[in-house]
């Protein structure tokens, strides 16, 4: 059974067809119309929690729009999503002045990307990360392909200051290991960016439908991540080429370590001294004079 015999994109459907949606359809559409992008990555189940609505009212309205179906209906928002996130923000060199030496140029977009990042980060949200990394029983660090290499950076770091931190960089069989030792008392914090690997996306679903808390590490509200959040913390990215900028995530990073650090020294040097004697008992570094505990 085909609904109405809409035309145009998912949006410009809703627009025309507002005034006749039931208020469980209207609420739906709203969300959508508002979350376009995040919407266009999520499957019925997701959709219909991220809008406080039921699954049939996803393919009701999916009817009222004209669609065969949630699938027709989510091809829709992919296609829009895709016009929206195909172009990378870029950060052509030629803005810059001619005389400069390329290095310098890139340095320049490292420090504007740092500053873009600093300024949209606000002192409530990084507190309540570092409260939700203080007092969670377990933390996974999620990241695969490009993102890998730091989200491994991350929980390097984070072990040192805390027990039970597990790397996760690949969607594979020990994935599900992983997962069956979970509760909603861990944490995950997954790093994604463009352009959005579709391992960490599956991951981060599986993650949520365990009930288990994400604080997600992305570029942008418009990332596909961005849905599957419950605190969303931006490193602003703008491309000279294909290589991501790296130098806001680093700074974030270390401001969460430090931030956590902070929070209860006390704690946190017992854990880095227990850590350090590890390193000088493995003999890890030809430098066992250098002990990192005298740094705090």
């Amino acid at each position: 059974m085909t609904g109405s015999p809409a035309e145009g994109s998912v949006l410009e459907r809703i627009s025309a067809l507002a005034g006749r949606l039931s208020p469980k359809q209207h609420r739906l559409a709203r969300h959508i119309f508002e979350n376009c992008v995040p919407s266009s990555f999520l499957n019925i189940t997701g959709l219909a929690a991220a809008a406080g609505v039921s699954e049939s009212t996803v393919v009701r309205l999916a009817y009222s729009l004209g669609y065969d179906g949630f699938p027709e209906l989510q091809h829709s928002l992919r296609q829009i999503a895709q016009e929206q996130i195909s172009s990378l923000d870029t950060y052509p060199l030629d803005r810059e002045e001619n005389s400069l030496p390329l290095y310098r140029k890139v340095f320049n977009l490292e420090a504007a990307l740092l500053k873009e990042t600093a300024e949209s980060l606000s002192e409530e949200t990084f507190g309540r990360a570092i409260g939700m990394l203080q007092s969670a029983k377990h933390v996974l660090v999620v990241g695969t392909g490009p993102n890998r290499a730091i989200a491994e950076y991350f929980s390097f770091y984070l072990r040192a200051l805390r027990p039970d931190v597990t790397p996760v960089t690949a969607l594979d069989l020990e994935l599900t290991h992983v997962l069956k030792g979970q509760s909603p008392k861990s944490l995950a914090v997954v790093f994604s960016f463009p352009r959005y690997p579709a391992a960490t996306q599956q991951i981060a679903e599986k993650i949520r439908s365990r009930g288990i808390p994400v604080i997600g590490i992305t570029d942008s509200a418009l990332s596909p991540l961005a849905p599957l959040c419950d605190l969303l913390l931006e490193s602003k990215m703008r491309f000279i080429s294909f290589i991501d900028p790296s130098g806001a995530t680093m700074a974030l990073m270390h401001s969460l370590l430090i931030g956590l650090y902070l929070a209860d020294p006390a704690f946190a040097k017992k854990q880095i001294r227990y850590f350090e004697d590890e390193i000088q008992r493995e003999k890890t570094f030809l430098r066992p004079d250098l002990d990192i505990v005298d740094l705090l």
